[in-house]
């Protein structure tokens, strides 16, 4: 476990940043790539996504406005300022060979939004948190990001729903739930610690795999499963 640090400011600091000009470089590139678009109005968004730029990069890294279109159409970490790692922005285009706005981008967008929300939500709360207690925040904001992409309230209601009454399960039975391939990307194996000879049992409450305890009884083997959620074990689901 870790305590917030000046360097976890510095690291929601810096997301925040990629995330500003993740998301002006997307909007401006767009406006630019989009056919049918009026001049003034290409030129309208074009002003206020450089605005939002600058204020991203901060007063000690200038970036005039030509300088700005024209790395629209280079990589993506070109556009930020010294100091910001680039991570996962490093060799992304904006705009591919035909013009159009790459698939990359859009999903390294909603990528960085959901990081951002979830560090914020982190910073709200002040507390310790491990790295996997992290990981598992980023990817349930992910999952039902995936989930409200589907389009319709219905939708989403419906692959909230199976995801709650189906976090484990058969592969075959899984593959008939109505879930984005992203979404669907998410479930793994059930641990080790929770199958004996192919066998599981789903806690009564949340219907998670519980854990598994084997011990030799006169020559025979018991076991006992209980919620690895305490408290779901406190309430009887043993």
């Amino acid at each position: 476990m870790t305590s917030p640090t000046h360097d976890d400011a510095q690291t929601l600091d810096e997301v925040r940043v990629r995330y500003l000009v993740t998301r002006a470089a997307l909007r401006a590139a767009k406006a630019m790539t989009l056919p049918g678009l009026k001049p003034e109005q290409r030129l309208a968004t074009l002003m206020e996504c450089h605005g939002t730029m600058l204020a991203a990069r901060g007063p000690s890294s200038p970036l005039p406005f030509a300088e700005f279109r024209k790395a629209l159409r280079g990589e993506l970490a070109g556009l930020l300022p010294d100091g910001v790692n680039a991570l996962d922005l490093g060799g992304l285009l904006l705009v591919d060979p035909d013009g159009q706005v790459t698939e990359d981008a859009f999903d390294l967008d909603l990528e960085q939004r959901i990081l951002l929300h979830t560090l914020r939500k982190l910073d709200k709360d002040a507390g310790a948190i491990s790295d996997r207690e992290l990981q598992s925040e980023i990817e349930q904001e992910t999952a039902y990001a995936l989930l409200r992409k589907q389009g319709t309230q219905n939708a989403y209601e419906a692959g909230r729903s199976d995801l709650i009454r189906h976090p484990a399960g058969a592969v075959d039975q899984l593959r008939k739930l109505k879930l984005p391939m992203g979404v669907v990307d998410f479930y793994e194996e059930i641990p080790y610690g929770s199958v004996h000879n192919g066998w599981w049992f789903p806690c009564p409450i949340c219907r998670w795999p519980m854990r598994l305890t084997l011990r030799k009884n006169a020559g025979n083997i018991v076991g006992s499963a209980r919620c690895w959620h305490a408290p779901h074990a406190d309430m009887g689901a043993v």
